[in-house]
């Protein structure tokens, strides 16, 4: 009987060890990713914004370089510069240029 009592103690012994052993190990994997996951969330958002410097540095470049001022429309610029035009309402519009700059204009 003690030897039956024995081999169940040591079993139920085991179990909760091995039990035990599984939760760290989960526990101590689920950090690791949630680590991983942080350091891949910030390494991309590094890139983007590497590239939004890289437009606005191009932005810089080409007014820098004009010694002139532009006095009428080139459409190849306006299609480099321009990302998108927003209708606010009828009296107003929302431009938004490459590297996340955007301004709002008047109509009159």
């Amino acid at each position: 009987m003690f030897l039956l009592y024995f081999d169940c103690f040591v079993c139920v012994k085991f179990y909760y060890t091995g039990l035990v052993k599984y939760i760290e190990q989960t526990t101590e994997l689920t950090a690791k990713i949630n680590k991983l996951q942080a350091e891949l969330k910030k390494l991309t958002r590094s890139d983007d914004e590497d590239e939004t410097i890289d437009q606005i540095e191009m932005l810089i470049d080409f007014f820098e370089k004009q010694s002139n001022p532009i006095t009428e429309f080139d459409e190849s610029t306006f299609e480099g510069i321009v990302e998108k035009i927003v209708v606010i309402n009828q009296h107003e519009l929302e431009f938004h240029l490459i590297g996340g700059l955007k301004f709002n204009e008047k109509i009159k």
